[in-house]
């Protein structure tokens, strides 16, 4: 087992607080997210300061700052997308 000291400790737990939380967070926008739009699958992911997210559904894609902020813009951009398509 690794011996780690209390600043280390600390650190490790402040991590998997803040995973949680944005988990959390990215659960409750996906709750909002599909309304009135068909059933989103979104990947995210990361590219230097940049959170990529994308619908594998209709293949839209958008970016943020943070990984919340992406799911918001991937949001508006898919809605844009469907709109353009009821024509």
């Amino acid at each position: 087992m690794e011996k780690h000291d209390n600043k280390t400790i600390e650190a490790i737990k402040e991590l998997d607080e803040g995973k949680e939380q944005l988990f959390s967070s990215i659960d409750d926008l996906m709750k909002e997210l599909n309304d009135g739009i068909p059933q989103m699958q979104i990947e995210l992911t990361k590219e230097g300061k940049w959170f990529v997210a994308k619908d594998i559904v209709s293949e839209v894609a958008s970016q943020g700052t943070t990984a919340e902020e992406a799911i918001w813009n991937l949001k508006e951009a898919v809605e844009l997308y469907y709109e353009g398509t009821k024509d």
